[in-house]
């Protein structure tokens, strides 16, 4: 009876500290659930955190990202309203009006020339006349051929045409405005213009100008056409005002010896409005004494541009990769 006493307490001891044991562990258990819920808690206001900060980092980035890429697509020449008045003929009256009202103005232009319209023929400038012009700053360009005729031989022809006169051979080139061609461009550069005159409304999507500020850089020089409508005249000048380096050209000056023909009396744009377009030109906007200061001034301009478009697009590809990355960091903390 004592042995089964005994036994008993045995069982009820076991019991008891089994109870025990049993208690200890959930209170250990329910502390350690607490204690990770609140290192949970902990884990997951950290990550929040973390979160909103590269969300709000993400977001900077991509208001930064955005005035960067209008700050890219707004971008201009450097030196702007750079200007000069371009005249593709060399017609008698560019001398006998122009070149006056131009002195004035201790101002140069560009004049063109063609297998039609050629220094020392008649109806144009003499190769006296020409010379002066040159002398005093001013420029001749070649003017690019028609359809169907062979580049080669005419450039050929022009410069046999030129070292007959003893004048040096044009380096600028002249695309008339709604003509300009690839192939011509491309010959043109080959043939080593360093200098291309082309309308604003040219396709220039297929070439490329060089940056560098030597003799030997190819630069580009946009203009506009203009004529006695009012309305060209503004359009052109709100360009140059809004920062523009784009030229003026003109062409309805005529053979001199048709002035007195009462029909041909308002063809001569040089006798309309020439005196209020230098007198504007001058007044408001960069122009000069020489072509050859007008070119290497633009060069410079070009490099700046050129210059800075790549480091804007260096920031721009800055920007995009660094936010790349914060997007996949934020993926990374809400897959976890």
């Amino acid at each position: 009876m004592r042995r089964n006493k005994t036994c008993r307490y045995l069982i009820a001891g076991l019991c008891v500290l089994l109870s025990v044991l049993l208690c200890g562990t959930c209170v250990y258990l329910l502390m350690y659930k607490r204690q990770l819920d609140g290192q949970k808690r902990q884990r997951i206001e950290e990550l929040n955190k973390q979160a909103k900060e590269l969300r709000e980092e993400y977001g900077q980035i991509s208001d930064e990202l955005v005035k960067t890429q209008d700050m890219y697509r707004s971008l201009k020449l450097q030196g702007s309203r750079m200007t000069m008045l371009i005249f593709d003929q060399c017609y008698s009256n560019l001398y006998d009006r122009v070149y006056e009202t131009m002195k004035d103005k201790s101002a140069s232009g560009v004049f063109v020339v063609s297998e039609n319209c050629m220094i020392g023929t008649e109806g144009c400038i003499t190769v006296e006349q020409c010379r002066e012009l040159i002398g005093n700053g001013w420029c001749p360009a070649v003017r690019a051929p028609g359809d169907g005729v062979d580049f080669s031989a005419y450039l050929s022809q022009l410069r046999t045409k030129f070292e007959e006169l003893q004048i040096e051979f044009p380096n600028a080139f002249y695309f008339p405005d709604g003509i300009f061609k690839k192939e011509i461009f491309d010959a043109a550069v080959e043939y080593g213009f360093t200098t291309i005159f082309y309308s604003v409304n040219a396709d220039l999507s297929s070439v490329s100008f060089s940056a560098m500020s030597d003799e030997n850089s190819l630069m580009g020089a946009a203009y506009m056409y203009a004529s006695r409508e009012t309305t060209i005249w503004e359009n052109y000048s709100k360009r140059l005002l809004d920062g523009e380096n784009c030229s003026i050209a003109t062409g309805k000056a005529i053979d001199g010896s048709q002035l007195m023909e009462p029909d041909r009396q308002n063809l001569d744009t040089t006798v309309g409005n020439l005196k209020d377009i230098a007198d504007t030109v001058t007044a408001e906007f960069k122009y000069y004494r020489s072509f050859a200061q007008y070119r290497a001034e633009r060069l410079e301009a070009d490099i700046e541009y050129t210059r800075r478009k790549e480091e804007i697009e260096h920031q721009i590809q800055d920007l995009l990769s660094r936010r790349e990355r914060l997007y996949e960091q934020l993926l990374a903390l809400y897959t976890s």
